[in-house]
């Protein structure tokens, strides 16, 4: 179980979660209540803050952890150079046999 990895229960995890947004939503000034959090504005958090924002009624925050990428990081093909560097999460994943093949490590398709 992923949340066991982190050294905690699910329900801990959740509420010091929780506790961190809003220490971060409470040093932004102006900003009293907010209707949606997005945590992480990669290619889908930044679509969905993108669509609830076209409702004019509601107010959206969109969260990103850590610094400017690197300008390397633009090409697809230098994924792997940043491997355990301070911009990868190295978030353990559970290998699945419905993905990747059934594969234990990466997964790397070929081109045929």
């Amino acid at each position: 179980d992923l949340y066991s990895s982190w050294g905690g229960n699910k329900l801990h995890k959740i509420i010091y979660v929780n506790n961190r947004i809003l220490s971060i939503l409470q040093r932004i000034p102006g900003l009293d209540t907010v209707d949606f959090i997005v945590v992480g504005s990669g290619a889908a958090g930044a679509v969905v803050a993108s669509r609830l924002s076209e409702m004019s009624r509601w107010t959206v925050a969109l969260i990103e952890a850590g610094g400017p990428e690197p300008v390397a990081s633009q090409a697809p093909s230098m994924y792997f150079s940043y491997n355990e560097s301070p911009i990868d999460w190295s978030v353990p994943l559970k290998p699945m046999t419905t993905a990747c093949l059934g594969k234990t490590c990466y997964c790397v398709y070929q081109i045929l």
